[in-house]
Formats: structure tokens, sequence, C-alpha cells
């Protein structure tokens, strides 16, 4: 399987079918509750989302670029980073309770018509100022291998066989026979980062779900991403996204 641990920092070589039609949707909300106006806070002094948008671009894979926002604001800035912004979002797909998947199929449906069929969506979010054209190249190359999504994944940290849980007050274990164990004799688990995925749309409408489907993992260090939802997690993402910088 890819992953991208170790993709080369020099463009790659894509051969871009003329019967594949990929297209990038980036999910941005006006709203945001924990960190005002997320989507386009300064991110080493450019609004965050257009780091995904530029990484997109870069990439010379997709047909559109395409931001889904109900926030005029959000649309301007996209816009001006060369990003398209057809309509702003419902508000039924703009509340806190929507999944984000369903504003992506939104998007689709407006974007695709007889004559625009499209062959793979990636969906990236909009803080995901870590993602580079290298990992969304090899990310839908595994696509092309005949799953029907990918994902952007990292292996836990310690093992989850050995998790916590307190039932009534008391702690208790998650698995108690692991609990002495030699972790290296253990199930490696993952979890999803929140950077992008791949989709083949007739998956992702049937199912509502960006990993609809069979799903391949594209594996990420644990510098390579940072899910954002304090201020403490924005600090961190800049910290790494200086430290891919000086790596470069």
């Amino acid at each position: 399987m890819q992953s991208g641990f170790d993709l080369p920092l020099t463009p790659l070589t894509l051969e871009k079918s003329s019967l594949m039609r990929r297209i990038a949707i980036i999910p941005a909300r006006g709203g945001s509750k924990r960190i005002l106006r997320k989507n386009i806070r300064p991110f080493h002094g450019r609004p965050i989302i257009t780091y995904p948008i530029d990484a997109a671009l870069s990439a010379e894979l997709f047909d559109a670029v395409i931001v889904s926002t109900d926030d005029e604001e959000i649309a301007e800035i996209a816009r001006s980073e060369g990003a398209e912004v057809p309509f702003l979002r419902t508000p039924d797909t703009s509340d806190d309770y929507t999944p984000v998947a369903h504003a992506v199929v939104e998007c689709l449906d407006c974007y695709t018509t007889d004559d625009s069929k499209v062959d793979a969506v990636c969906t990236i979010f909009a803080t995901a100022a870590l993602v580079n054209a290298n990992q969304l190249r090899a990310a839908e190359a595994l696509l092309r291998e005949g799953v029907d999504s990918t994902m952007c994944v990292a292996p836990f940290s310690y093992p989850i066989q050995r998790a916590l849980h307190v039932q009534e007050g008391i702690l208790e274990l998650r698995e108690p026979d692991k609990l002495w164990g030699r972790s290296q004799d253990m199930d490696t688990y993952y979890r999803d980062t929140g950077h992008f995925y791949w989709s083949r749309p007739a998956a992702l409408r049937d199912e509502r779900r960006l990993t609809a489907g069979r799903t391949a993992p594209f594996y990420l260090r644990e510098d390579q991403f940072q899910d954002i939802d304090t201020v403490s997690d924005w600090i961190l993402a800049e910290l790494k996204y200086k430290a891919l910088q000086s790596d470069d």
C-alpha cells in the first residue's frame, strides 16, 4: 500500500487519462464554535483554507477544485486563490449536525451534468494545512487499483487493547487478557486523520459517507497531519508545518 511517509519532494509524473474526470471538494462552513472563523483564520500569515486549495491545484489532477461554503467571505478568499465556488451551500447542509458527506454530495450533484460525469471525488478538509500535492496523487493511485474510497490513517500511539473505560466509577480494561501481553504481539489499529478522502461518486451517493464501500488506507506519520479543534491544536499544526518546511 502507498503511504505518505517517504513520498518524493519533486513533482510526480501522472498520466492524466482523458477518460478519468476528478474533482476536489473542500467543505468550509462559516460557522465554527470552538475556534471562530477557523476555516479562514491566519495560519503562518495566510488564511488556512488557502493551503489545501494550493495543494489541490498543484497536484494537476483535478478538472475542478471547488469550495463548498455558506459564507461570502470564505467564497471570496477561495476564488482569489483559484478555486471555484459555483453556489453557496444550503442551510440544510450548513448546520452543526449534518454530516460533511451530505454537503459533498450536494456539491457533486450541482457540478455533475450529463455532459460532465465525475469518476472520482477528493474531499479535503479546509484546515488540512499540511496536505501536499504528492500525497493527493499517491492516494488517488490507490483508488485506481479498484477500491471505492481511500482514507488517510495513522496508527494509535498506544495499544488500544489496553484502553480503559469507567463503569460506575470503577476503571475497567477494554481487553483484560491483553494487560500483560507484549505490545509488539498485538494488532495495530489506526485512526482517521481527518486529512483528505478519495471516493467513487456512486458509493458516496449511495452511502452518504466519505469512506463508502471498500476503503483502502493511505498511511501518514504523526507529523504529517493535525486535527484542529482547539487553539492548542492550532499551535501544534503551525509547529508541524514549520518543521515539514524545514525538512524540505
